[in-house]
């Protein structure tokens, strides 16, 4: 068992292998928290980056009237529309939703044509 130290400035008991690890051990310590419990956006925050990219596709790739008979006359409208989803209870990823947003910057007129998304973004929710 390790001594109990007395912390000077605080004047509170704390184990003497805390007080030697510092700040980039804590940082490191809390790194690894975050890690283990998923870094990523919230929910509700990956739905309106999620749309926000996605209407922009939209609007770069297909025919403005089309977008207009959807009711779409400008990418805010568009993410309005798509980013207002009832989450409710739905198991969420944060990790699969922060790679899903970083691979959606590489989706192309093409793939959108032909339908195609990354897969990771099937495993968000």
């Amino acid at each position: 068992m390790r001594p109990i130290t007395v912390s000077r400035s605080l004047g509170r008991k704390h184990p003497a292998p805390l007080r030697h690890v510092g700040r980039l051990g804590r940082a490191a310590c809390f790194a690894a928290a975050a890690i283990l419990t998923g870094c990523g956006p919230s929910q509700e925050d990956f739905h309106i980056e999620f749309a926000t990219q996605y209407c922009a596709l939209l609007f770069q790739c297909e025919d403005a009237a089309a977008l207009a008979a959807l009711g779409w006359t400008d990418e805010e409208t568009c993410v309005a529309d798509q980013s207002a989803v009832d989450t409710g209870e739905t198991p969420y990823d944060r990790r699969a939703a922060d790679e899903c947003l970083s691979a959606l910057a590489d989706v192309t007129c093409a793939d959108l044509d032909a339908n195609t998304f990354p897969v990771v973004c099937a495993q968000v929710e």
